[in-house]
């Protein structure tokens, strides 16, 4: 289940009731009642996953509450598996874990009459005609969980197939990660680890490589936050050990993984031949439109595990599963106009709009064009007929001139000025750029930066831009200065949009160091170089303002360039509001 937002609310009103009552409480007493905290917590996460919750937002923020508070007072007693993440010290960065058998890559086919012919060779090959399972293939990474007496001891990724990398300290809390089984075994499971797009992120659809590196990205950390982990999501594909004698079939392996306590696909399904298997690609073409998660296609799967004996596997890949991957699929268009989109680093983007054409289900209308170079390859032009696709079955691309306009000989040219501040674009290597840091357009889109980083609530980038177009927003420490009387009377936000907002600014306060100071989005200072400058001790925005470009230079993975970057980043009024989310205690 979700921690809500107010959450940090509940820990501060109810932590020094639950550690009066702890010190009530014998040393027995204490251990027993964070035990079946643990396991409630747990428990009520699958209910949740499930989609079968049992109890609500706010009676499970109790618990988490006073398991938290009683971890604190008692560390002693703080399991490894706690549900709420608050372990020990994190492994060495080289810790490897063998896995019981290889993880394997699965073979791949690129057309659908390459996989009916797959399917249809081992059906000709066994008089029985075998059943095979269908699953989604998702966009994630795979990891390994293994479990004794029932018990999680270790999770692992793919790594090279041999060895994986221990992560169980960056699973601990995450959801389909159950840290006790419903029956006592030893089993390892293998899974996808994988993050749901957010329900605000329609008009600005993450690619699902994006999604992919994020999720990467949160399992590399030495030691990922709550707020990390609640991101992260698991789903159980297969057993790679266990009591041979516990099922026959792939299907029944599945239905006994939800039984032990695992969340599972519910798209898998079992498939008898080629029409159901036909039937299944059509349902999962159209599904991953409209899925808030990346999947690029599907798996098939020989479900009798007797079969798969028989089959056997290369050095590389199983014989008895077969990876198919969507295809993109295009649709010839109008071009109809070229805009100039800034970031909030100034990068000026030209997006082509075309007449709405429909591909896959989704109606699109746009698309960038990334840079002058590419629209120059492209030879494209307003009014050119083009052919678009869809890269990756989500990205809108466009893939080339069909015809060109009549009045048109050459391609779109970029203009020479900031069709938002009217400053002259500069070339830096490929991409042009606004130079103007106060330009609206920029100003937007670091205060949305800010934002979403921040994990601020009730304010979309919409109503960031009509406050910033009203000069009541201009600068990430204003969010910080606010009070509810002056959003409800000058600002106009409704009680609800009020009480959500300052209940999400009281836990955003609690965000480190590396998060607050790269959601300012200073040139240079990305989350990845903010960690190697705190490692290498410059642990604060003013160690940062005053460290020479030559000593940062020193520091590895950043270099004599991003070095000079970063400081020319501290210009006086970036470091005005340094001072000022100080002042309203952020942690920099």
């Amino acid at each position: 289940m979700k921690i809500t937002a107010n959450l940090v609310a509940i820990i501060l009103l109810t932590a020094w009731a639950s550690v009066a009552a702890g010190e009530q409480m014998g040393a027995t007493a204490v251990r027993q009642r964070m035990d079946q905290l643990c396991i409630d917590i747990s428990r009520h996460n699958h209910l949740y996953a499930q989609g079968q919750p049992e109890i609500t937002d706010a009676a499970y923020d109790r618990l988490v509450a006073e398991l938290a508070a009683l971890e604190k007072q008692y560390p002693q007693f703080a399991r490894s598996d706690s549900p709420i993440g608050r372990i020990g010290p994190a492994p060495a960065a080289d810790e490897r874990i063998k896995h019981p058998t290889p993880m394997l890559s699965l073979n791949k086919c690129d057309t659908r009459q390459a996989l009916v012919s797959w399917m249809r060779d081992i059906q000709h090959r066994f008089p029985a005609q075998p059943l095979f399972v269908a699953e989604e293939k998702m966009d994630g990474v795979a990891i390994e969980l293994a479990y004794r007496a029932g018990r999680l001891h270790y999770a692992a990724t793919r790594g090279n197939g041999v060895y994986g990398r221990d992560i169980t300290h960056a699973l601990n809390g995450v959801r389909g990660v159950p840290i006790a089984l419903t029956a006592p075994v030893d089993v390892v499971v293998r899974g996808e680890v994988f993050m749901r797009r957010l329900p605000d992120d329609s008009d600005n659809r993450p690619h699902d490589a994006q999604l992919r590196n994020a999720v990467a990205g949160i399992l590399n950390r030495t030691r990922p936050s709550v707020a990390d982990r609640q991101q992260l999501e698991v789903m159980a594909f297969d057993v790679a050990s266990a009591d041979p004698s516990a099922s026959s079939t792939h299907w029944q392996t599945l239905i006994r993984l939800e039984k032990l306590g695992f969340q599972t696909n519910p798209t898998n399904r079992l498939i008898d031949g080629v029409n159901a298997l036909e039937n299944f690609l059509d349902d999962m073409q159209q599904r991953r439109l409209k899925a808030d998660y990346g999947a690029d296609g599907i798996v098939i799967k020989v479900d009798n595990l007797n079969v798969r004996q028989v089959l056997g596997q290369t050095e590389h890949a199983p014989r008895w599963a077969m990876a198919y991957k969507f295809s993109a699929e295009q649709a010839q268009t109008i071009l109809t106009d070229m805009v100039v989109q800034i970031g909030r680093r100034g990068r000026a983007t030209p997006v082509a709009t075309f007449q709405p054409v429909q591909i896959g289900g989704a109606m699109l209308r746009r698309a960038s064009l990334h840079n002058q170079r590419v629209i120059t390859e492209l030879g494209v032009n307003i009014g050119d007929q083009i052919l678009v696709a869809r890269q990756g079955g989500v990205i809108p691309v466009i893939v080339g001139v069909v015809q060109k306009h009549a009045d048109q000989t050459g391609p779109w040219r970029m203009p020479t000025q900031c069709p938002v501040c009217g400053s002259v674009l500069m070339m830096r290597g490929r991409q042009h750029y606004c130079p103007n840091r106060r330009c609206p357009a920029q100003v937007k889109g670091r205060l949305v930066y800010f934002i979403q980083k921040m994990g601020l609530r009730g304010l979309g980038p919409q109503r960031v831009a009509n406050l910033v177009d009203q000069g009541l927003l201009d600068h990430p420490e204003a969010l910080y200065q606010w009070d509810g009387q002056w959003m409800r009377d000058v600002a106009g936000f409704s009680p609800t949009q009020i009480d959500r907002f300052l209940t999400s600014r009281v836990v955003s306060m609690q965000k480190p160091f590396e998060t607050v100071m790269s959601a300012l989005g200073l040139p240079g200072l990305g989350r990845k170089n903010v960690r190697l400058l705190a490692k290498a001790g410059y642990a604060s925005a003013d160690a940062v303002k005053r460290a020479a470009p030559a000593q940062l230079s020193h520091i590895p993975g950043i270099g004599s360039k991003t070095a000079q970057v970063i400081q020319d980043g501290f210009e006086p009024r970036v470091v005005e509001t340094i001072r000022a989310l100080q002042a309203c205690g952020l942690n920099l």
